[in-house]
């Protein structure tokens, strides 16, 4: 499996090169539920038609958060006096006290994903309580037959919480009871499974001027976050519209359009701060294997970073080009394995 992320820059330069980067993440995700039929229940029974008995979740419709909901369901009720019926679930198996509801990843019984289950008719959804008679859901108008389906569970999970989960299958088992004030209860299982594929994200402190004279050369920096969240290695290349013979180029103008009048080749080099060896990175060929960071980041900053990223022009070729503004555009593209 690959995961490529693009990112896009921007270099300008007044014998000065600036950087804009915009962020592409792409997780493609599938989202089902296996149903099966329930059978026919007897007089002053409870039952539910359409149950969902597995759940598979995943991120859907280009959502970063999960919003799952079921197709139709009916909750019937032989019961002629019409009593209400109370709705509620609990975790299998022993329970923490630290969430209601929680997927656990496998292998990892300290790794929760907290998540958030509801129940309702309509537009009307509840949230589930687990185990706390006092505030189950009361379903006021049980269905007298099941030619209409208008009950719906609804499973939520934030994107804050999604965004930072480790690579892996996650799944908990759960109990779902429905009954009435005679006593007479129907009881459920159904299982939840969520796979989080390898994730990457990329980041950068800010744009890049090339304005610092080292030597024979003349740089600017900036500095880059890569976050994985399997913590593993990573590749990184960078593509311009304006590389040729073995170099990027600046061009003239403002938007850095006008490469005929003239142009000033530069290298890209890319450090991960001692970790890996130093590479220069190009179009066509992904830098070795380099230590993503399983640390998180809303934003990126220098207190954060994990790798370095320079624009170095020789002092050669800066002489013998006008003044004026110069720039290039290049998208990065990073890769996991």
């Amino acid at each position: 499996m690959s995961l490529r992320l693009l990112r896009h820059f921007s270099f300008t330069l007044s014998k000065s090169v600036r950087l804009k980067c915009y962020l592409y993440l792409l997780v493609l995700f599938v989202i089902s539920a296996s149903y099966f039929p329930e059978a026919q229940a007897e007089q002053h029974q409870i039952l539910v038609q359409n149950f969902p008995h597995r759940i598979n979740l995943e991120r859907w419709n280009g959502r970063y958060d999960i919003y799952w909901q079921s197709d139709p369901m009916c909750i019937f009720s032989a019961d002629t006096e019409h009593q209400p019926i109370k709705a509620h679930s609990r975790l299998q198996g022993s329970y923490s006290g630290q969430y209601a509801y929680a997927l656990r990843l496998a292998d990892y019984n300290d790794e929760l994903i907290p998540i958030e289950i509801a129940l309702g008719q309509g537009s009307n959804h509840q949230k589930l309580v687990y185990e706390n008679p006092e505030h189950n859901i009361k379903i006021l108008n049980p269905q007298t037959d099941c030619t209409t389906r208008d009950f719906h569970f609804q499973i939520k999970i934030s994107d804050y919480i999604l965004a930072r989960l480790p690579f892996g299958h996650y799944q908990n088992h759960f109990d779902f009871f429905l009954e009435n004030d005679r006593g007479e209860q129907l009881h459920k299982h159904f299982h939840i499974r969520l796979f989080i594929p390898r994730l990457i994200k990329i980041g950068v402190t800010g744009d890049i001027k090339i304005n610092e004279k080292q030597a024979q050369y003349t740089v600017g920096t900036t500095h880059a976050c890569v976050y994985t969240n399997d913590g593993g290695e990573y590749r990184i290349r960078a593509d311009s519209a304006n590389y040729w013979h073995g170099n990027y180029h600046l061009c003239a103008g403002k938007k850095g359009n006008d490469c005929w009048s003239a142009n000033l080749p530069y290298k890209i080099s890319y450090d991960a701060y001692q970790r890996a060896p130093f590479d220069f990175i190009h179009p066509r060929h992904s830098s070795h294997r380099l230590p993503g960071s399983d640390s998180y980041f809303d934003q990126c900053s220098r207190f954060n970073a994990n790798a370095e990223i320079k624009a170095i022009v020789n002092h050669s070729s800066l002489i013998k080009i006008p003044s004026g503004d110069y720039s290039d555009t290049i998208t990065l593209i990073v890769e996991t394995e």
